[in-house]
């Protein structure tokens, strides 16, 4: 059986992608964002800012590739409001 694709916010995604949970993520095209890690979570952050990481996305794209996982691009508009969703490892 296969996992369901759940939609996540960048900071369950890389929570998700640092524990080795993510079987397949599901990105928008041309997702990025610019965050800033405050210990607990990722918030949106200016590039400007101390400690702001421009291409978090790349980031856990990557991170989720470093455990095994399966990458799938999809037009921008595909995954609604959010723009990265997962299947989970259990």
């Amino acid at each position: 059986m296969r996992p369901a694709l759940s939609p996540a916010g960048l900071d369950e995604a890389w929570r998700a992608a640092g524990e080795a949970r993510i079987a397949r993520l599901v990105v928008g095209e041309n997702h990025r964002a610019t965050v800033r890690d405050d210990g607990d979570h990722l918030v949106p952050a200016q590039t400007d800012e101390a400690g702001a990481r421009e291409d978090i996305v790349d980031e856990v794209i990557e991170r989720a590739l470093d455990t095994g996982a399966r990458i799938t691009f999809v037009p921008d508009d595909t995954l609604a409001d959010r723009r990265i969703a997962a299947a989970l490892r259990h």
